[in-house]
């Protein structure tokens, strides 16, 4: 029942936005459309273009029009290219999904190697010779990352790993390499994980069980594993599933920075273009997408709270 509550509030946001971006359209300055149709190389009149858009209706009938082709699946038209704006959306998505995916994995990865690492600084026992030696070394670096990490603006951070992994010292490909961008939006968010999983394990390791695991010789690997990760499991996915949307819109601006084909670049053009329903649909789509990130991730928390 909590689940569907959630998904109706979801479901109530997204029309919200639905409707004020239609607003927004309403209250352009001027006629935005009259310019557009002098522009537009396909020679389409104001009075198409605005029936093409339920402009020529009143507010709460284009409200229900659009609404009802919504649910249908159809998008409409661009202006420009009259391509049906879904399959314009759907090319370019997959390309986003892949980048967005491929930075989250290596984000958990790199965060969930540090982030353990440095945990073990404040471990209650005795942890083996080279990770006592690693570990504060590890919090130094989750520490600094950490600050700098709301620094790390995607526009020049950008240019600069171009810069050092592309020409300075080629490991990574300038045109068409995934990894430099996904490299780049990972190094732009792992040290706030770094400090959320240190900070989660640390107050794991408070609780009375992990000193009884180790008092009867349970080795520490697997003590961490079973009384710290999975105890903080909960949390820690959660959270992670909650900031899977603004990862995605980071993948919008770090498709734009390194001219990659995507969700961000289509955005800019239509805005550029001015081809407002392409503009809209990709605002609709992005918000759609974050919300559902959002609901995945406080059913997550409830379930795996529940069970842990």
């Amino acid at each position: 029942m909590n689940g569907l509550k959630l998904a109706f509030r979801q479901i109530a946001v997204l029309f919200v936005v639905f409707t004020l971006s239609k607003v927004a359209l309403r209250s352009l300055p001027g006629d935005p459309l009259e310019i557009l149709s002098l522009e537009n190389p396909r020679s389409v009149s104001v009075e198409s273009l605005k029936k093409e858009m339920g402009l020529d209706l009143p507010f709460h009938r284009q409200i229900v029009q659009d609404l009802g082709r919504w649910t249908d699946g159809n998008l409409g038209k661009s202006i420009l290219s009259n391509e049906p704006i879904s399959k314009l959306l759907f090319d370019q998505l997959g390309a986003t999904v892949r980048l967005t995916f491929l930075a989250a994995v290596l984000t958990l990865v790199m965060a969930s190697f540090l982030g353990t690492l440095a945990s073990l600084k404040s471990f209650p026992f005795e942890v083996p010779g080279i990770l006592k030696r690693l570990a504060p070394w590890a919090n130094r670096i989750s520490e600094v990352w950490g600050s700098l990490s709301p620094t790390l603006s995607m526009v020049w951070l950008g240019p600069l790993l171009v810069i050092a992994f592309a020409l300075e010292i080629p490991i990574f490909s300038v045109r068409n390499s995934l990894w430099l961008p996904a490299f780049a939006l990972m190094f732009q968010g792992v040290g706030f994980w770094c400090r959320a999983i240190r900070d989660q394990l640390i107050l794991a390791y408070q609780k009375p069980m992990i000193q009884s695991a180790l008092a009867r010789g349970i080795p520490t690997g697997k003590v961490i594993w079973k009384y710290g990760w999975i105890p903080s499991s909960s949390a820690l996915t959660s959270y992670f599933l909650n900031q899977m949307g603004f990862l995605m819109a980071g993948a919008w601006v770090t498709e734009v920075v390194f001219d990659r084909s995507g969700m961000g670049t289509l955005f800019i053009s239509s805005i550029l273009s001015r081809d407002y329903p392409v503009t809209e649909s990709a605002i609709l789509v992005s918000s759609a997408l974050i919300l559902f990130f959002n609901f995945l991730s406080r059913l997550a928390g409830d379930q795996l709270g529940a069970r842990s």
